[in-house]
C-alpha cells in the first residue's frame, strides 16, 4: 500500500467535501475600507495624504522620516504621526489591527491619488529618480513604493519591478520579490 492516498476511497473516513459547509475565514491583514474609516476619523485626510505623498516621493528610514508642509506650516512628520494616532515604531510582522495607521499603510491606501499627484506635478519619487530607467520615466505616476497595489499594463509592471531590483542590488532589500507577488495577486483579483 502506498504512503498516499490516491483516491478519495482510500480515505476512510465521511466526504466532507460533500457534506460540511462553513464560511472560510479571511487572513488579510489589511482593508481598504477600515483604512478609509481610519483616516476619516482623524478628521485630518488632507494631511495624512500630504504625509503619505512626502513618503512616497521623498521616502523614509530607519525611522526618520522627515517633515511635510501643512497650511500651517512645516512639521515634522512623526509630530503628525502622534497627533492623529499613527503607529510607527512597530517591530516588522507586529501583528496590527485592520483599522490601525502606519506609514506604509497610508502611502498604500492614498495610492491612487498620489499617482494622481505625480502625474499633475510631474515629481517623480526616489524609486523613479535613482533606481528606474531612463525610457521608463514616462512611468513616473506608478514608480513609487506601494504603487504596486495598483493596477497596471505589463510595461509599468516591469519598469516597476525593475527600479526595486535595481534599489534592492544597491541597498540590500528585498522589495523586488515582494512586489512581484503583490503585482501577480492584483492581476488575479481584477480578472
Amino acid at each position: 500500500m502506498s504512503q498516499y492516498f490516491r483516491t478519495r476511497d482510500e480515505f476512510g473516513l465521511p466526504n466532507y467535501g460533500d457534506t460540511v459547509i462553513f464560511r472560510l475565514q479571511s487572513t488579510a491583514s489589511y482593508s481598504d475600507i477600515e483604512i478609509k474609516q481610519a483616516v476619516e476619523q482623524t478628521g485630518e485626510p488632507g494631511t495624512l495624504f500630504r504625509v503619505a505623498t512626502q513618503l512616497a516621493l521623498i521616502g523614509w528610514a530607519h525611522g526618520a522620516y522627515g517633515s511635510v508642509e501643512l497650511d500651517t506650516g512645516v512639521e515634522n512628520v512623526t509630530s503628525v504621526f502622534d497627533r492623529l494616532g499613527v503607529s510607527y515604531d512597530n517591530a516588522p510582522g507586529a501583528g496590527l489591527e485592520l483599522n490601525e495607521l502606519t506609514p506604509k499603510r497610508l502611502v498604500r491606501f492614498f495610492r491612487h491619488e498620489i499617482s494622481a499627484y505625480i502625474a499633475r506635478e510631474k515629481v517623480p519619487s526616489f524609486l523613479s529618480r535613482k533606481y528606474s530607467r531612463r525610457g521608463d520615466r514616462m512611468f513616473d505616476h506608478l514608480l513609487f513604493p506601494c504603487a504596486e497595489y495598483m493596477e497596471m499594463g505589463d510595461e509599468a509592471s516591469e519598469a516597476l519591478l525593475l527600479a526595486y531590483r535595481k534599489m534592492d542590488a544597491r541597498l540590500h532589500t528585498g522589495f523586488a520579490d515582494r512586489a512581484e507577488r503583490i503585482m501577480d495577486a492584483v492581476k488575479t483579483s481584477s480578472v
